[in-house]
């Protein structure tokens, strides 16, 4: 299931990072009540990353892609920005790295070496905040979600098909 979330694409509203957070659990909430039975993974892509990270500590998903993703929106301006108090001024700071120790399931992070938006070093902190099992693809010369393309999709894929195949140890209830 893919969404937009609220002040994205076609959905109305404002977004905040309280508001996408809920987004993001109503599609995991509708995902389990059509499908009860079915293990969700969720997959991030650059600013979605930190609400996939978020979604992970609330709900029990199977695993967690993040393609391109950031340690804290703070951190990015902080890096990115002219010089200004972003701890003052940013009332959502979208911390990954904070949250993301408290995820335990499989993670996987893909980014290309050469994201001008995000640089990869945001990606290896987050890599080294997150818990076992973990891994972290890099792509060589890959700009921003390029890593997908870059060689990264097949282990991706794979991995979201490992994480999210049916438990056969479980009996049925059909």
């Amino acid at each position: 299931m893919a969404i937009d979330y609220r002040g994205y694409g076609g959905s109305t509203g404002s977004p905040s990072e309280l508001g996408l957070r809920a987004d993001a659990r109503a599609a995991f909430d509708f995902i389990r009540a059509a499908a009860p039975e079915s293990r969700v993974a969720v997959f991030g892509e650059s600013f979605g990353t930190g609400i996939a990270v978020a979604l992970a500590r609330e709900r029990p998903v199977a695993g967690v892609l993040l393609n391109a993703p950031y340690a804290s929106v703070l951190r990015l301006f902080e890096l990115r920005g002219p010089p200004l108090p972003y701890r003052w001024l940013l009332t959502e700071q979208f911390d990954s790295e904070a949250l993301i120790g408290g995820v335990g399931v499989p993670v996987m992070i893909l980014h290309g070496t050469a994201d001008t938006n995000v640089p990869v070093t945001e990606a290896r902190r987050l890599y080294a905040a997150a818990r076992e099992p973990k891994t972290m693809t890099e792509v060589e010369g890959a700009g921003h979600l390029d890593a997908w393309e870059g060689g990264a999709r097949e282990p991706a894929l794979k991995a979201l098909l490992a994480w999210t195949a049916p438990d056969l140890r479980t009996p049925s209830t059909e």
